[in-house]
């Protein structure tokens, strides 16, 4: 009798845990630096010449940078060593404009026809980005932004369903995906990625 009710009774628990882990709370920042890691990186940037001067590089990169190199990271970056609230600014102003502009064709996709849209955007760092400026996003700019990672990654989860490539070009598409579930903390993002 044990025998067999111990297969339920782990499954059970199983089950209880995944419950309890999709329904808590997300904190931010919680992809790649959390908070204690970036007063940690604060302290040696107060300590040390070489920290301070990468930051400058940080800084530099973030208002010159050329658009193809995701200067919005150094933004998000930027202000989370800083405080600095005008390169929040700036980074939050990048999403919100790719939500805007993305989300739409999203939602009207034709995979058949366009299998590829979206692929192979940089989703990993969009939600770097977003997690490091979370604080500094009003709860309109937080329905927007979650909901064209959640619309997007949803899209691109399914067309992964129907159309493959590599194993090694698939590995990058999954961690994009990935990075965005665990920053949202979306179940299904992330019991697919995994």
């Amino acid at each position: 009798m044990l025998r067999g009710l111990l297969p339920l009774v782990l499954e059970i628990s199983m089950f209880s845990c995944t419950a309890d882990v999709s329904a808590a709370p997300v904190k931010h920042p919680n992809l790649l630096l959390d908070r204690d890691e970036i007063e940690g990186v604060k302290a040696k940037i107060a300590k040390y010449p070489w920290a301070a001067a990468a930051l400058e590089k940080t800084k530099e990169h973030a208002l010159n940078g050329p658009p193809h190199e995701n200067g919005f990271i150094d933004q998000a970056l930027y202000y989370a060593f800083t405080g600095d609230r005008s390169f929040a600014d700036r980074a939050r102003g990048h999403l919100l404009e790719c939500a805007r502009s993305e989300l739409p064709e999203f939602q009207k996709l034709d995979v058949a026809k366009n299998p590829e849209f979206g692929s192979w955007n940089v989703w990993g760092a969009r939600a770097w980005a977003y997690d490091l400026v979370h604080d500094t996003c009003s709860d309109a700019e937080r329905v927007r932004i979650e909901e064209w990672f959640r619309v997007s990654c949803r899209v691109l989860i399914d067309v992964n369903r129907h159309w493959s490539t590599t194993p090694n070009l698939m590995f990058g598409k999954h961690v994009n995906i990935g990075l965005v579930g665990y920053c949202l903390g979306d179940r299904e993002i992330i019991d697919w990625v995994l």
